[in-house]
């Protein structure tokens, strides 16, 4: 995995081991997700490509939030209107400090002051990203010294064919989900649930993408669980021609997944799978939602891991 300061992103990871696909770019090294051939080209990146996404990711209706009685207004970087993946620029596109670095573990870290981009409280934040076997695992923690909202993700474009020009709908997708999250005509989620069962985004059993467009948040089986720091599984991605594939498993309820209709050159469209564990977008402005609230004294603490495998399994 190549890591880089710019929003603490994954640059490259690649699979080292067997595989079934002739598109290597190295004898035996498989990529497995997109990244810009520059490092440069992170600063006007449009798609989030492989970066850390803050402090909410995904869109806040309206760009505002209120806190006991207190509104914050945020930037509006959505249509104008709204609040996407925590402003312009978000934690994504600033440069965090590399505090620790070995051939096993990365650990990056950032302050964010209080008021940057709206949000209340400096908000001090550890992403630490390591190595097991064939494992990648993220770890996040945050402290506030004001009451406010965090909703951190890791924001990589998978595709396990080996060739960033092969588009993703030959994927075999699993999403351990019975239900998302509706949005309304400017794709702001409006709190209501609604079951996937017997419908096009019923992934519940191991399909193939194929033409679906997807940019949806799914919630998990165990959503309502308040439960912290148990690792379930999230989904399960599978490549056919590579023979790669990837189970995500997280302590988040949800999972924002985005088949990458409007990808930026140097990418083409669809040639990437965002798979975004986090807290729902917008819950911190709808009931029946997990929280993402984070009281001063407290500690944001979640994690996210990537395990990938020749036989990864649906079950």
């Amino acid at each position: 995995v190549h890591l880089i300061s710019t929003g603490a992103a994954i640059k490259s990871l690649h699979w080292k081991g067997p595989c079934l696909s002739s598109k290597l770019v190295t004898p035996g090294s498989l990529p497995l997700v997109l990244g810009y051939p520059d490092e440069s080209h992170y600063g006007s990146d449009t798609c989030y490509c492989g970066m850390i996404v803050g402090r909410t990711a995904g869109r806040i209706g309206s760009a505002s939030f209120d806190i006991r009685g207190r509104k914050h207004q945020l930037t509006a970087n959505w249509g104008e209107k709204h609040h996407i993946h925590g402003g312009s620029p978000g934690l994504s596109h600033q440069r965090w400090e590399l505090v620790e670095a070995s051939d096993q573990q990365a650990v990056f870290s950032m302050d964010s002051p209080d008021g940057d981009q709206g949000y209340p409280g400096l908000l001090g934040i550890v992403v630490t990203y390591s190595l097991s076997d064939a494992d990648l695992n993220i770890h996040f923690q945050a402290t506030t010294d004001k009451t406010t909202h965090v909703n951190l993700t890791s924001h990589p474009y998978f595709n396990l064919s080996g060739s960033a020009e092969s588009p993703i709908d030959d994927h075999l997708l699993m999403l351990c989900s019975q239900s998302f999250l509706e949005t309304n005509s400017e794709q702001i989620p409006t709190g209501r649930v609604i079951p996937t069962v017997d419908g096009s985004l019923d992934f519940a059993t191991a399909r193939s993408i194929g033409n679906t467009r997807l940019d949806h948040t799914f919630l998990l089986s165990r959503w309502q669980d308040t439960r912290k720091g148990q690792l379930d599984l999230a989904a399960v991605l599978y490549c056919p021609s590579s023979g790669i594939g990837c189970r995500i498993l997280t302590d988040l309820p949800a999972l924002q997944v985005y088949s990458g209709e409007h990808l930026p050159a140097p990418f083409l469209a669809r040639r990437g799978l965002a798979l975004e564990a986090q807290y729902p977008p917008n819950a911190c402005n709808l009931e029946g939602l997990p929280s993402t609230l984070l009281e001063p004294g407290t500690v944001y603490n979640h994690t996210i891991r990537y395990s990938f495998a020749n036989d990864v399994g649906f079950d």
